[in-house]
This record gives structure tokens, C-alpha cells and sequence, in this order.
């Protein structure tokens, strides 16, 4: 006889898959799978949907119940990809099925600025920031180098050549560098 490597959690039908919803607005915001009591466990990696239910009024659907584990994982990946595909609410969960049209609400916030190649201006906010916790990107802070020591001399550094500065920022322009060499000694 041969040996077929049947999974066991495919021969129980205890698996289910749930939906965790704002009660006030019915948006779904995690999508999951589980059996027992998994729906009323800490999501310890969707640690996202944790804030949001200390944060709203949340509730419980479940989707389809005594399902194999593989039936309840594709239902899963199927909810999941109608709710991208078909709403505009934002999940939480990590990781979304390849057939979506578009990301969960990890993604940058549709208002936040275009990024800018060696320029980093903005702390940028994810739609789930955005969405939920009314956070928005913005500006990094300005930093005065020279007030932050408030009255201490700046602190020397060594450069490239190994020579110890006297605490002042050298301005050498991108094209003027010298050429990086692994072995100071060659």
C-alpha cells in the first residue's frame, strides 16, 4: 500500500470561516478561519484588527461553518478577494489571495504625497491609519544639528580617510566623492 500523506484536519469538518465587522458602519475590516474558539482569541498576528476592536463597537459573522481545513482556507481566500474586489472597506489582514484587484489597507493613504527619490519628507500613513485612527502623513520634524547639542561641542567623528574631524559637517557634493576603496591600504 501507498502511503497517499492525508492530512487529519482534512478529515474533521470542525473549520469555519468569520468575518469581524464595525457594528455602526458594517465594514468588514478581518477576514479569518479558525475552529473551537479560535473567533474569540487575541489575533496575535493581526495585531491591526486587535486596535480597531478596542476602538469601535465590533461584532462577529460567521461565513460557512463545518467545513475540511482546506475548504475553510479557500472560502477564506475567496471572502477575502470579494471584499477588495467589491467594497472599498479596508482589511486587516496581511496577507491577501494574488487575485485581488487591489492591496488591503496596508498600502500608502491615496492622500499621501508622491515619493521623491533621496528626498524624505513625509511619514507617510497607510489607509488603515488613515481610515481608522484618523491619522494622516506628514512632514518629518526639522532638526537644528546644532541646537540639539544646546550648548555642548559637537561630538568628533571619524572620516572616510580615518582622520578625526573637529566636529563640523564636511560638504562634499555626490560627483566630487572620491572612489570608494574597499582596502585603505591599496
Amino acid at each position: 500500500m501507498g502511503d497517499y500523506n492525508i492530512n487529519k484536519d482534512d478529515l474533521l469538518i470542525d473549520f469555519y470561516v468569520y468575518e469581524l465587522f464595525i457594528k455602526e458602519t458594517g465594514e468588514v475590516f478581518y477576514v479569518g478561519k479558525g475552529r473551537g474558539d479560535r473567533y474569540k482569541e487575541y489575533l496575535k498576528y493581526a495585531y491591526e484588527a486587535e486596535k480597531i476592536r478596542a476602538l469601535y463597537n465590533t461584532d462577529i459573522k460567521f461565513i460557512a461553518t463545518n467545513l475540511t481545513e482546506s475548504k475553510a482556507t479557500e472560502i477564506e481566500a475567496k471572502e477575502i478577494i470579494r471584499i477588495l474586489n467589491e467594497t472599498t472597506n479596508r482589511l486587516t489582514n496581511r496577507f491577501v489571495p494574488i487575485c485581488a484587484d487591489r492591496d488591503n489597507g496596508y498600502s500608502r493613504s491615496k492622500n499621501t504625497p508622491v515619493f521623491k527619490y533621496e528626498v524624505a519628507p513625509i511619514l507617510y500613513a497607510s489607509e488603515i491609519d488613515e481610515h481608522y485612527y484618523g491619522i494622516e502623513g506628514r512632514e518629518f520634524d526639522k532638526v537644528n544639528v546644532d541646537s540639539a547639542y544646546s550648548g555642548r561641542k559637537r561630538p568628533p567623528f571619524r572620516r572616510e580617510n580615518g582622520q578625526q574631524s573637529a566636529g563640523k559637517t564636511a560638504t562634499v557634493p555626490l560627483g566630487k566623492r572620491p572612489a570608494f576603496r574597499s582596502n585603505p591600504a591599496s
